[in-house]
């Protein structure tokens, strides 16, 4: 039986309610959620979230969320601080800064809190419009890639049919895609398998 990979942290709730809400608390944030791997934080209509991902033990890095509550009862809509740092700027690595234990981990909160919250996550979480305008970006890209995701899928079943000599179905799958998402031979086949179906 393979060895249980151990948690990154033992701790990590608590060693980031010790470095990091004295520092939110001045802000007016308190604790409204916490699980092993997450804890959440809420003012108002705003939340700030650090967490931790399991899959990327054993030197995971911390996940910090800004977002808006839409109203008391609501999950918030959440959008990653990377997105409000300048790629220029040597904080938008952070998503690369890593702890493989819970030492290494009160480290790396406080270099977070200096580098990352103070100059990048204050400033978004006290402008709603850039809160909003983040949000925007992240759904649009999230929206392309599922998109790219869809077609590439849509493609290789259309490719599939083809090879096995479904022609007809081949050509239904190839026309649910944008023709100009068709490379040339795609549009080679298309249009021999609609001949075909015609029977010509």
């Amino acid at each position: 039986m393979p060895a249980i990979e151990p948690p990154a942290s033992l701790h990590f709730v608590s060693i980031v309610e010790q470095v990091i809400s004295p520092v939110l608390r001045a802000d007016g944030f308190r604790v409204s959620e916490r699980t092993e791997i997450y804890v959440q934080f809420v003012r108002a209509d705003r939340a700030v979230s650090f967490s931790y991902s399991p899959e990327d033990v054993p030197s995971p890095w911390v996940s910090i969320m800004v977002g808006l509550m839409p109203d008391y009862d609501a999950r918030p809509e959440y959008v990653a601080l990377w997105r409000a740092i300048p790629a220029a700027e040597p904080a938008s690595h952070y998503p690369t800064w890593r702890f493989t234990r819970d030492g290494d981990l009160a480290d790396l909160l406080r270099r977070l809190y200096l580098e990352v919250l103070l100059p990048f996550a204050k400033p978004l979480w006290d402008d709603e419009g850039r809160i909003r305008d983040l949000l925007a970006q992240q759904y649009l890209e999230a929206q392309h890639h599922y998109e790219q995701v869809s077609r590439t899928q849509a493609l290789s079943m259309a490719r599939h049919l083809y090879e096995k000599g479904d022609l007809p179905g081949a050509v239904v799958a190839y026309g649910l895609i944008d023709p100009a998402h068709l490379t040339a031979a795609d549009r080679r086949k298309v249009a021999l398998a609609t001949r075909t179906d015609r029977g010509h």
